[in-house]
């Protein structure tokens, strides 16, 4: 199943939805009934950070979704709130108000964060890049562009300095075209998406030489703070053998020509009850190949495949799933070597907050209910360990 979304997940993130069309599902299903501990005790002797992706409005205002976080991990990806298009004016300037009180929340409860993310396509203040262009003229594009992508990951990361400690620097930089770094050659933007999709790929480099986008980006990322973690991270690469080829050859060639640049690579791992399980473990396999840090980013698993808008799992679904979530742990574990795993972000913390649920294709894809109640994905994802 190809997952053509990001995690953008067009506008949309995680606690944004609240989607009232709550599916009534079997929680416990026969198979999957071991509920025992928390994912970042249970997960602790295997790897490091057990994440969970978050935003400001639950964090601050539902005491059960914070609790649920809190327990479970020691880690959160933002949704939205350090994405340029959340942090960028339309005068250029830079408002991390939303951004700071959600870290204080994070901090205040023993979480850390993980940047995401300094560079990307979606989610961005198009009004002010092209106005940018437009005021330098055509011909000065490029260098307008480069120097303002440069200023947004310095300030970004300098913000915070000695707070956030790993970033998404470049998000999905391959497109689903034949694996060719992404551009406007490559890349159709709807109507519905021109003011939020901007390709950098357009304007600056995308061949494999110095001009190269995604090298200056690592680039002044390191120059912004050489201590930081430095991660690129994409979306169906555990669908696409060529996708994910083309990411580590463009990793490959970015840290040959930059004094290894990139410290991890992230696969979102967007995938469905119907994922191929060999393209799964070619993925691991691949990344793992480079010798860097490698995590699972966005993880989430689909159970309505074909989308239908009065669509409830079956028992037989639950269990696939499920048993998805077991697969893929383990396939973590067995094809990543132990000083390589980063760690897991699962994207979202109850069904009725993910981007998959929603009122025209209800799903129910995490690890916890709409009580925050644990499921017999959680007891998959917990075999997946043993």
């Amino acid at each position: 199943m190809l997952l053509n979304a990001s995690c953008s997940k067009n506008g949309s993130s995680p606690s944004n939805n609240q989607s009232n069309n709550i599916i009534t599902a079997l929680t416990i299903i026969p198979g999957y009934t071991d509920t025992t501990g928390t994912l970042k005790a249970l997960t602790a002797s295997y790897f490091t950070n057990m994440g969970m992706a978050v935003t400001y409005g639950p964090m601050l205002g539902n005491v059960s979704y914070l609790a649920t976080v809190k327990t479970n991990a020691n880690i959160v990806t933002f949704g939205n709130e350090l994405k340029e298009g959340s942090i960028v004016k339309n005068d250029g300037s830079y408002d991390y108000a939303t951004a700071d009180a959600l870290y204080n929340i994070c901090a205040n409860n023993g979480l850390q964060v993980y940047g995401h993310t300094l560079v990307w396509h979606s989610q961005q203040n198009v009004t002010y890049l092209k106005g940018l262009i437009t005021a330098a003229g055509t011909a000065q594009a490029a260098t307008v562009i480069d120097a303002e992508m440069k200023r947004y990951i310095t300030t970004t990361i300098n913000h915070y300095a000695n707070k956030i400690r790993a970033w998404d620097v470049v998000n999905e930089v391959i497109s689903d075209n034949n694996g060719v770094m992404r551009s406007d050659a490559n890349t159709t933007v709807s109507a519905a998406n021109a003011n939020s999709v901007f390709l950098y790929g357009q304007y600056l480099g995308t061949k494999y030489d110095q001009n190269n986008y995604v090298l200056k980006a690592f680039q002044y990322a390191r120059l912004a703070d050489p201590t930081v973690l430095r991660f690129i991270n994409d979306y169906n690469l555990d669908y696409s053998r060529v996708k994910t080829d083309s990411l580590v050859a463009l990793v490959s060639f970015i840290n040959k020509n930059g004094a290894a640049l990139v410290d991890g690579i992230g696969t979102q791992m967007h995938i469905s009850i119907n994922s191929n399980k060999d393209n799964i473990d070619y993925s691991f396999q691949a990344l793992a190949a480079t010798g860097l840090k490698i995590r699972i980013s966005e993880m989430d698993i689909v159970t309505n495949t074909t989308k239908a808008s009065g669509f409830t799992p079956d028992a037989t679904a639950l269990a696939a799933q499920a048993a998805m979530y077991k697969y893929v742990i383990q396939s973590y574990l067995k094809n990543v070597p132990f000083a390589q795993r980063y760690g897991i972000t699962v994207w979202g913390v109850a069904d009725t907050d993910s981007w998959l649920n929603s009122t025209a294709s209800p799903d129910v894809p995490l690890l916890f209910d709409k009580n925050y109640a644990k499921k017999s994905t959680f007891s998959g994802f917990k075999q997946g360990l043993q």
